[in-house]
């Protein structure tokens, strides 16, 4: 369906002021915004004054977690009419343990479930915690993987002509990344990239930073990507699911290298073949086993182009708006094509 410009806002999206700082994390959350701008006709508003004769709209907003859920609820709560639908979609799905610690008796009458149960549907991640947050918050909550803009990240850039033969953003162990940056770069054998992205502050332009990451995968043959289980540094994660990573990932033609979640989704998510590549424990033997995979073009090239389409087929955040966002909801969308 060709794209149809609507005057008429159909839904408020809530979202920061343009050019405020943010982490890297937070970096991802308005990518989504921006995905959703573009996709349905929105009203964005990014202060309650803003939202005039709108309040009675279905409501959007997005977090990285429980807690921002929460602020952003309580200033905007006298603007949100009481038979207004509201919705959100929160990247990092762990709920406060101060709410899990209070008796249940005593739960409803806490600020943070009074201002959650607000919502009339959370969207979240992590499917192994839905049952217990919807019966925590009084609420509907439910499973929807976290998607990635392929417009963003995709791309058509060959193997052959991609120099970073290891990509590292983020999470993964420090004796492999010690390894890589040894062998690729001291010993100038090839071109290992990594980033810490745990110890960047704050970016005061998301959407530069967020184009260099992508065009950086769009240049790398192999990413890593390991599950949360599996490295966790800060104890930050009390189940296993699938992270932005891997859908960014992919969506650029890179292979996939690390160890996959035992999320029981992960399978269904990735269900193609080569989709995430397990990596030996040791890091010598890792390192290893990454060399002989960058030097397999053509192989490289096969599993790229794979994970690149499938990607895009399945997982675009418009295809994830159009699974969140019914009809009957009044939320139309501007496009239906990725």
């Amino acid at each position: 369906m060709a794209k149809t410009e609507l005057e008429t806002p159909t839904v408020l999206l809530v979202t920061d002021p343009p050019g405020l700082p943010c982490i890297p994390a937070q970096a991802c959350v308005l990518e989504l915004d921006r995905v959703i701008a573009d996709t349905i006709a929105c009203k964005v508003v990014h202060a309650p004054s803003e939202v005039g004769e709108h309040g009675d709209l279905p409501w959007i907003f997005t977090a990285i977690g429980f807690a921002t859920l929460v602020a952003d609820l309580a200033e905007y709560r006298d603007r949100i009419s009481a038979n207004a639908k509201v919705y959100a979609y929160v990247f990092d799905g762990f709920l406060s343990p101060k709410l899990v610690k209070i008796p249940r008796a005593l739960r409803p009458f806490t600020s943070y479930r009074k201002l959650l149960s607000r919502v009339d549907e959370i969207f979240t991640p992590m499917r192994s915690l839905i049952a217990e947050q919807a019966d925590l918050l009084g609420t509907k909550v439910s499973y929807m993987p976290i998607g990635v803009d392929t417009r963003l990240f995709g791309s058509d850039v060959p193997m052959k002509s991609r120099p970073i033969d290891v990509n590292g953003y983020g999470r993964q162990p420090p004796e492999l990344s010690a390894e890589l940056a040894q062998y690729h770069n001291i010993e100038k054998r090839g071109f290992f990239h990594h980033t810490n992205h745990m110890t960047i502050g704050a970016l005061t332009d998301w959407v530069a930073h967020r184009a260099h990451f992508a065009s950086l995968l769009r240049y790398s043959k192999i990413a890593l990507a390991y599950a949360p289980e599996a490295y966790d540094p800060h104890n930050r994660f009390t189940c296993s699911f699938v992270g932005q990573r891997w859908y960014e990932s992919m969506a650029a033609g890179c292979v996939i290298a690390g160890q996959r979640p035992s999320a029981p989704e992960t399978s269904d998510l990735f269900d193609w073949p080569d989709a995430l590549l397990e990596l030996p424990d040791e890091a010598p033997e890792a390192r290893a086993f990454l060399t002989d995979l960058a030097s397999q073009s053509d192989h490289l090239q096969e599993i790229g182009s794979r994970n690149a389409r499938e990607t895009a087929e399945r997982h675009d955040w418009r295809i994830r708006l159009r699974e969140m966002f019914r009809k009957e909801d009044g939320i139309i969308e501007r496009s239906y094509d990725v």
